[in-house]
């Protein structure tokens, strides 16, 4: 017995000293030597100001930075926590953001971005690029995104995929002229104006609520799959005519100066802004004495109207009093 004894208290002491020399967890890189390693000054001097609140970098989750003239982010992927990151307003050509795996809001709008990497970035929600010099940007493997502005950068391409939660694309003042949107299906807030988009195809999308495709070359846009949609801006393109048959919840609607010759409204009778000024309308718009509301805006100037169409439009006019013609 004291034999087996004596085993058990060797094993016990052996298991203890195995213990004591079992390195500890790396510890969290001090706040003070994180800010020493940043070459930017301007930089520096912003990570600087949170030194008073937290010790080590792993505590820093928020950071902000906006309009500081900063050049480089090079040292600041010691800050690998940071979920929320405002740089916008700087002199940023080059922004890796890989470093960290953890951001969910990105604003570097106004900045000179050429190059951005987001490889990994699998909880970003929100990203806001406007203003900046990308000229082809690749968004893809982003699970979490929801929001892209990346307006205002003479982009001419632009690959989407895997962004299945993708719900607002702000992508105006670009110089785009084609766009594949078939990879993102929850798409509701669609913004393209100012590009040169000769077609649109919104198949896919059948959860958009807003599309404005202002100031292009759009010859041609399908809508029959899109029941949800409730504003439609397409001022200034080159249409034809619109088949609004299956936009049931419409509420406003905007193709002034476009080539239309005719257009039914029947099926849209929650609308309550309509203008189709400027176009080669000869008939009054179908169905525009079925519009619910009698204070909804009507506005077809400058119109080749004919006598009928006339004739008509005066007569809706009793019921509608904001109608131009």
């Amino acid at each position: 017995m004291r034999y087996i004894s004596a085993i058990f208290v060797s094993i016990f002491l052996t298991a203890c000293q195995t213990q004591e020399v079992l390195p500890s967890e790396t510890p969290s890189v001090a706040f003070s030597e994180a800010i020493a390693s940043i070459p930017d000054e301007a930089l520096r001097l912003c990570v600087q100001e949170y030194s008073k609140y937290y010790e080590s970098v792993d505590a820093l989750d928020a950071l902000h930075c906006s309009k500081r003239e900063i050049r480089s982010l090079k040292g600041l992927e010691a800050f690998s926590n940071i979920k929320r990151l405002n740089l916008a307003g700087n002199k940023l050509v080059n922004a890796d953001l890989s470093w960290f795996p953890n951001l969910e809001v990105v604003h570097l709008h106004k900045n000179n971005i050429q190059n951005l990497t987001l490889d990994g970035l699998t909880k970003l929600e929100n990203l806001y690029i406007s203003g900046n010099e990308i000229k082809e940007l690749t968004l893809s493997e982003l699970p979490s995104l929801n929001t892209v502005n990346a307006e205002s950068n003479n982009m001419h391409r632009l690959v989407l995929a895997g962004l299945p939660n993708l719900e607002s694309l702000f992508v105006s003042d670009n110089l785009l002229s084609e766009l594949d949107l078939t990879k993102v299906p929850a798409l509701r807030n669609l913004r393209l104006n100012s590009n040169f988009f000769s077609e649109l195809d919104l198949k896919a999308n059948r959860h958009l609520v807003l599309v404005a495709a202002e100031h292009n070359q759009i010859k041609t846009i399908d809508l029959t799959r899109n029941s949800k949609l409730s504003a439609l801006y397409l001022n200034g393109n080159q249409l034809a005519g619109l088949d609004l048959s299956r936009l049931l919840k419409l509420g406003t609607l905007e193709a002034n100066n476009n080539q239309i010759t005719q257009i039914s409204v029947e099926k849209n009778q929650l609308l309550k802004i309509l203008e189709l000024s400027n176009n080669q309308l000869t008939t009054a718009p179908a169905g525009l004495h079925l519009l619910v509301s009698p204070t909804a805006l009507v506005e077809l100037k400058n119109n080749p109207f004919d006598q009928q169409a006339i004739q008509i439009l005066e007569s809706v006019k009793r019921r509608i009093k904001f109608i131009s013609y």
